[in-house]
């Protein structure tokens, strides 16, 4: 899996094109039909051009894995700056995955929504913990907890914003929300019981 991003303006209308004559295919042809070839031709590139950026037909995914992220970071940035309340920012993280409905329709529909989220959860991973694809800086014991949480938080939201795409967002904005906060509240009961001394949940069943 390989999508690799450019920032020279002539790579970036080459990517656009590709990922475009992409989504103009699937609306006409299956995606097991969809080859390299008629990616390139659709997009006015040639094939060494479409390898310069992906490995595999299903790279393309990562083109629009990217826009998405810049369209889910540019949403939260702002609610942020205005109003940093916890369940308005989760509240615009789905209305932000909302606005990419027809494209999450296409590639559920021709089993291409896995290989988007693997793009998508490498993004906001490494975004969300501050880290570069490749990093093996030693951190300290608290660093590594924090790190470790937030991979936590970032993939069990994503996680879930998954499952809402597979059931075509058939769920409201706000029942989403109000899942993400339940299931958070749940799992931090969950992991600090098990953080407790070993025996200690016992003991204290046989005190009362």
């Amino acid at each position: 899996m390989a999508y690799r991003l450019y920032s020279s303006k002539r790579n970036k209308v080459a990517q656009q094109a590709i990922g475009d004559a992409l989504i103009e295919l699937l609306k006409e042809l299956p995606f097991a039909e969809v080859t390299i070839k008629l990616i390139c031709e659709r997009a006015g590139v040639s094939r060494p051009t479409f390898y310069r950026h992906f490995d595999a037909t299903e790279d393309v995914c990562g083109f629009y894995a990217a826009a998405i992220f810049r369209d889910i970071s540019d949403e939260l940035e702002g609610s942020i700056a205005s109003s940093p309340d916890r369940r308005q920012l989760i509240y615009r993280f789905f209305q932000a995955m909302q606005r990419h409905h027809q494209l999450f329709d296409l590639l559920r529909e021709n089993h291409l929504l896995a290989a988007l989220f693997g793009h998508l959860w490498i993004l906001a991973t490494q975004h969300s913990m501050g880290i570069a694809p490749v990093d093996d800086r030693k951190r300290s014991a608290g660093e590594q907890a924090v790190g470790d949480f937030t991979a936590f938080i970032t993939g069990g939201v994503y996680s879930l914003a998954f499952v809402w795409i597979m059931q075509d967002m058939s769920r409201d904005i706000a029942e989403m929300t109000d899942a993400v906060l339940r299931v958070s509240h749940d799992a931090s009961e969950v992991l600090s019981t098990l953080a407790q001394p070993a025996g200690r949940g016992v003991r204290e069943q046989g005190e009362r």
